[in-house]
């Protein structure tokens, strides 16, 4: 689901994650940048991100502190493309 807040302001992208032989979470993820905005429309048209894109994706739980939160990387997208910031 691709929603612009602006020409290019961030869009929000949101994705699920299927582990490999495993079923699709149900969970909804927001794609961020490294620096936690959200990436241009520039940046997105440029990765070639569009409603039912497939990208590999690793998927890590920070399993100390006090919360399990997730993290996942994207390889192939690529946050120094023309359009990201």
């Amino acid at each position: 689901m691709l929603q612009v807040a602006g020409p290019d302001a961030g869009v929000e992208t949101r994705f699920s994650f299927t582990p490999d032989g495993g079923v699709s979470t149900a969970a909804s993820n927001l794609l961020t940048l490294g620096d936690g905005k959200k990436p241009s429309q520039s940046c997105v048209a440029a990765n070639h991100l569009a409603a039912g894109s497939a990208l590999a994706c690793t998927r890590a739980t920070i399993t100390s502190g006090t919360c399990s939160p997730l993290t996942f990387e994207l390889p192939t997208f690529n946050e120094s493309a023309a359009g990201c910031p």
